[in-house]
């Protein structure tokens, strides 16, 4: 009886080895591939006093955007508005990409809306200060320039 025990316990000790050493080829070690960051992307500002950028109150709690001045060659631009409020924190929008009329130098947006709408119900952003704007010019060569500044009521 013991003669058995023995055997029985080797075998279960080899097949324990050729497991362990079966399973660990099994498992070769990858290396997380890590996909590089991208480097920012460096665009050149526009000096503040090449555009003419303003904000104004308009009918129904909407308000006007007016981009001038915008240089020769534009082909497209889309702009981002960030502004700080009262009852929401930090809020944006965004304008998607609009494609201007060969040599356009005035963009008018008289829909923009400080707030949330949907189904025509809004609510609507209080105490809105501190609005940013980052506006991106294409180019006709595909070049693009940007220009940053600080807005007000």
């Amino acid at each position: 009886m013991n003669r058995n025990i023995l055997i029985a316990g080797g075998v279960i000790i080899v097949v324990g080895i050729l497991a362990g050493f079966w399973l660990t080829q099994g498992k070769k070690e990858e290396k997380a591939q890590v996909a590089p960051t991208p480097a920012p992307v460096s665009v050149e500002l526009l000096a503040q006093e090449e555009i003419s950028v303003t904000i104004a109150p308009g009918a129904n709690r909407q308000y006007t955007l007016t981009i001038d001045k915008i240089p020769e060659g534009v082909t497209s631009l889309s702009y981002e508005i960030t502004y700080d409020t009262k009852n929401k924190g930090t809020q944006g929008i965004v304008g998607s990409p609009v494609t201007l009329k060969s040599g356009q130098s005035k963009y008018i947006n008289d829909k923009l809306t400080f707030g949330t709408c949907s189904r025509n119900k809004c609510v609507y952003d209080e105490g809105v200060t501190n609005i940013q704007a980052n506006i991106r010019f294409i180019f006709q060569d595909g070049s693009e320039k940007g220009w940053k500044g600080t807005l007000s009521l």
